[in-house]
This record gives C-alpha cells, structure tokens and sequence, in this order.
C-alpha cells in the first residue's frame, strides 16, 4: 500500500468509523470536518504541487497545518475564533498508527 493509499484509508475510516462510532460525532460535525478536511486537502495540495489524490501522509505536516491556518486568516479573512471553529481537523494532530487513524486533543500551537 502505497502513502496515498494509506491517507485515503486512513481518511475513510476517520469519517466512516472514528467520528460517528467511537466518537459518537453528528451529522453536521462529520460535515464540518469534511469540509474543513476538503479546505486543507487541497491547501497542501497546492502546497506540495501534488494533487489532493497524489498527497502523502508526511505531505500532513506542522508546517503545512500552521501555513494553512495562516492563510485561512489572511486570504479568507477568518478570525481565530472562526478559524478555530472552521477547521477542527487542523486542530487536532492525526497519528496513524497501522490502519487506524486517532486524534489527540493536542493543538497544532501545543495548548
């Protein structure tokens, strides 16, 4: 299995499994992460110069989430407060261990 495919599954079973399962997340959660995961997909994308299918797990990293929160304030004009809201994803650090995808509730900033 290549990085891209282990993002992809990865990203499925978070959506598919980790969020309404083990989380009990709602609807309108999952969809709020979706489209925030959407936003930085293809932030990183155009980061890397890859595309959203070819992006890799490392392609995921501290700096890209910082620049991406970075540019969810300046060019989208998003407060931190609504930023905050806006991209839980980014939010939180993703560690893929194996096949499973879990959160932590560590900030991107530490806190």
């Amino acid at each position: 299995m290549t990085s891209a495919d282990d993002l992809a599954h990865s990203l499925t079973t978070f959506f598919r499994d980790h969020l309404p399962l083990r989380r009990g997340a709602s609807r309108h959660t999952i969809l709020a992460y979706r489209d925030a995961l959407k936003l930085f997909l293809r932030f990183a994308a155009a980061r890397t110069g890859r595309s959203v299918p070819d992006l890799r797990v490392t392609d995921l990293d501290v700096e890209t989430a910082l620049a991406f929160l970075d540019a969810l304030e300046t060019a989208r004009h998003n407060a931190i407060a609504t930023r905050n809201i806006g991209a839980p994803p980014s939010r939180r650090s993703f560690v893929i261990s194996g096949r499973s995808l879990r959160t932590t509730s560590t900030t991107v900033d530490g806190s």
